[in-house]
């Protein structure tokens, strides 16, 4: 049988330079497992990943950089925009994920949802944690994601929440702490273990 099209993509960023962990993120192992394999196997079936980083991972998903290196989230976001658009141009969904919140793809059934219902006008659906909208973890309709890196102009070095502007947004509060991000040493022991993920008769 003819493996079904994605639905969705998701743009994991995992090139940055992190000075606070001490080594690149993606390849911290927590619970015996990297934080790269720990979020890439959590994403939902039919969900196209593709993961930034100029690192050769290991992994069993495309791998893409941006150029020059360490540019930047937005840079990075770009890069991952323009390889779907270009390998899969019937994706309309993409999902802006960091390696350091590695079970941030427990959102997206829950950002899928929120979108559904706030209907067409609707740019993208974010988590809001502490009273801010979250740059990270947001679901985007691609076109409006396009139009987002258009506004932001020159990406190098450009926040991610710089794409929130101007952008209709409509949020999320989830429980359970699965959107965190975790930037040290000292933040990453407070990772639980993974819940293992339970195949549903489908496959990426």
């Amino acid at each position: 049988m003819e493996k079904a099209a994605p639905k969705l993509a998701a743009i994991v960023l995992a090139g940055g330079r992190s000075t606070r962990m001490g080594r690149d993120k993606a390849q911290v192992v927590a619970h015996g497992e990297r934080l790269i394999d720990r979020l890439l196997r959590q994403l939902p079936p039919r969900v196209l990943p593709v993961v930034v980083s100029p690192a050769a991972l290991g992994v069993s998903c495309p791998v893409v950089c941006e150029d020059p290196p360490h540019s930047g989230p937005v840079a990075g976001v770009a890069t991952g925009v323009a390889w779907i658009a270009h390998t899969h141009p019937t994706i309309s969904l993409v999902t802006v994920l960091a390696v350091d919140a590695p079970d941030s793809p427990l959102l997206i059934p829950q950002l899928a949802d929120a979108l559904r219902q706030a209907g067409p006008q609707t740019d993208a659906v974010a988590v809001l944690a502490d009273g801010y909208i979250q740059p990270l973890g947001v679901l985007w309709r691609l076109a409006a994601l396009h139009a987002a890196l258009a506004r932001v102009g020159d990406f190098t070095k450009a926040p991610l929440k710089r794409l929130l502007r101007g952008a209709n947004i409509v949020t999320i509060t989830p429980t359970g702490g699965i959107e965190r991000d975790y930037d040290t040493p000292e933040e990453l022991q407070n990772l639980p273990p993974a819940v293992p993920i339970v195949p549903a008769g489908e496959t990426q």
